[in-house]
């Protein structure tokens, strides 16, 4: 008898085949989103499926590599040069980027652009550690946010956070040790020193990701302009800083709007980045770029492109329902 399992593999494999997808993909550029690349990663990472060990890096590096043309962010935004294409991005600035994916991507000449947020580098408490940490360890707070942004229950409680709502909270709650237990959740980032270095790698770019890691749709207009203006001027002093934008979180429909989207242009952003899971078609004039997340999951090239096509076919949804 054929498993459920069994079955599912063999249609990813079927679907992911390297055939079927060079055809697919044809005329289009991936954009692939990391965040740590670590042995010893932290709780946070662990609960999100946000690290990959540094021999599982060096395998997907490779079968990227081998089944993808290679690209650096100056490259993307040309949009000259040849398919199936990918940019292999991270987000946050975890000390595993530099520790670990650093050396393996120069090794084998690959580039990546680092989303940064630069709260967390400079030594404050990173916001998507605090939320995520609330609401899988505090039913209070859950409850709290709930009762401030009501029924939302298709969305996990830490996406609806502002961060006024969070402040009060912590002030009225929170717990005298609440910070360094936040701290050991989320594990250790990179610093200035790490980014001064980093910066004289000619495979290393550095985007904007907001000074801290709000979800944009919960902030006002003035807040996303302060938040981008504020970390950009940080991004500006390396030379590898670029003006590309990537959304915290990124997930349509809950993390920005078109608004917003235009509001980073007008200040200046190159191009705007979000995480829907599909892939872009080659186009010069294009300024937004989906990307998709890679895990411990993606094993193989046909696990990659069986992700990829699923994504792909996310996005044609959304824009259908658009239409009607």
């Amino acid at each position: 008898m054929v498993t459920l399992n069994l079955l599912k593999n063999r249609i990813r494999n079927i679907v992911g085949h390297p055939q079927l997808s060079r055809w697919m993909f044809k005329d289009t550029v991936s954009l692939f989103v990391y965040h740590d690349v670590s042995d010893e990663t932290s709780l946070f990472c662990q609960a999100h499926a946000l690290n990959v060990t540094p021999s599982q890096f060096v395998e997907q590096m490779k079968f990227i590599s081998d089944h993808f043309h290679m690209i650096d962010p100056d490259v993307l935004l040309k949009g000259d040069f040849p398919t199936p294409a990918a940019l292999v991005t991270f987000d946050d600035g975890m000390s595993g980027y530099f520790k670990n994916a650093v050396p393996i991507m120069e090794k084998m000449k690959i580039p990546s652009l680092l989303f940064l947020n630069m709260a967390p580098i400079e030594g404050k408490l990173f916001w998507s550690g605090l939320v995520t940490y609330l609401t899988a360890h505090d039913p209070n707070f859950v409850k709290f946010v709930q009762e401030r942004k009501g029924d939302q229950s298709h969305l996990p409680a830490f996406l609806l956070c502002d961060p006024q709502m969070v402040t009060d909270y912590v002030s009225a709650h929170g717990a005298s040790d609440l910070e360094a237990r936040v701290r050991a959740y989320y594990g250790e980032f990179g610093t200035i020193r790490d980014l001064e270095q980093a910066a004289k790698n000619p495979f290393v770019f550095y985007g904007n990701h907001l000074y801290n890691h709000y979800n944009a749709a919960w902030l006002t207009d003035d807040e996303l302009r302060e938040q981008y203006y504020q970390n950009q001027k940080s991004i500006d002093q390396f030379s590898c800083g670029r003006k590309l934008f990537a959304y915290p979180f990124g997930q349509p429909g809950s993390c920005f709007t078109v608004n917003q989207t235009q509001i980073l242009k007008d200040c200046g952003a190159e191009a705007v980045f979000f995480s829907g899971g599909g892939t872009n078609k080659v186009n010069k004039k294009q300024v937004v770029f989906d990307r998709v997340g890679v895990d411990p999951y993606v094993k193989t090239i046909n696990d990659l492109n069986s992700r990829l096509q699923a994504g792909s076919l996310r996005a044609a949804l959304r824009t259908f329902k658009k239409t009607i």
